[in-house]
């Protein structure tokens, strides 16, 4: 299993906030980040849905509840609205969905009037993608990471923008993970410049992390 899905999410974490939660982590892996949660007392009640079966094994140890389906199944999705739960997490989940789109409308149902999500997301606008494209020919497709050849989907942050929209919510928080080992030219202070100044931040964001409520 990839060790970026088993290690503690501090950039996920980090964002949310509260006591007494109820949290649904989607794709909870190992449960690592439910089982801090918990630990810290901030939740009360953490539910993990995981595909893995090692995970899952492993994840029972440590959060509530694991059900070991696809969030893509409806019956799934059905059977969670109405939770109300506090806190959805999903993390590095929806570019491996055939259809995010539907499943984060779903979920929005199973939010209570006040929950919020955390998602996070690579962006296939990062300036690498570009490099591949233009000066190579081809999509640099990869076994892990931001070229994923498991990945269905490929967000950029408009796309993203929109997902939350057409699920009913926006995105109240939103963070950065960036990379700037892309730029090799011959001028290594440039990259440098470009991020002190706040330029073009989207072509050196690797992926997106952000806190969504409902409109």
């Amino acid at each position: 299993m990839n060790q970026a899905y088993i290690k503690l999410r501090k950039d996920i974490i980090s964002l949310i906030e509260g006591e007494n939660l109820k949290v649904l982590d989607v794709g909870c892996s190992n449960g690592i980040n439910g089982k801090w949660l918990l630990d810290q007392g901030m939740a009360t009640e953490v539910i993990g849905v995981e595909t893995h079966e090692e995970s899952v094994k492993n994840a029972k140890q440590n959060i509530t509840k694991v059900i070991e389906k696809s969030i893509e199944d409806q019956e799934l999705l059905e059977s969670l609205k109405g939770e109300d739960f506090d806190y959805i997490i999903l993390g590095d989940v929806l570019e491996h969905l055939i259809d995010p789109w539907h499943v984060l409308s779903e979920l929005e149902k199973s939010l209570k009037s006040t929950g919020k999500m955390i998602i996070s997301l690579p962006n296939v606008q990062h300036l690498e993608t570009i490099k591949h494209l233009v000066f190579k020919g081809k999509f640099p497709y990869e076994p892990s990471g931001l070229y994923d050849k498991t990945h269905m989907r490929w967000f950029t942050l408009k796309n993203i923008e929109d997902l939350v929209d057409q699920a009913n919510m926006h995105i109240e928080k939103l963070t950065r993970v960036e990379r700037y080992s892309a730029y090799k030219g011959g001028f290594p202070l440039i990259p440098r410049i470009l991020r002190k100044l706040g330029l073009f931040k989207n072509f050196f964001t690797f992926q997106y992390v952000f806190r969504c409520v409902k409109k």
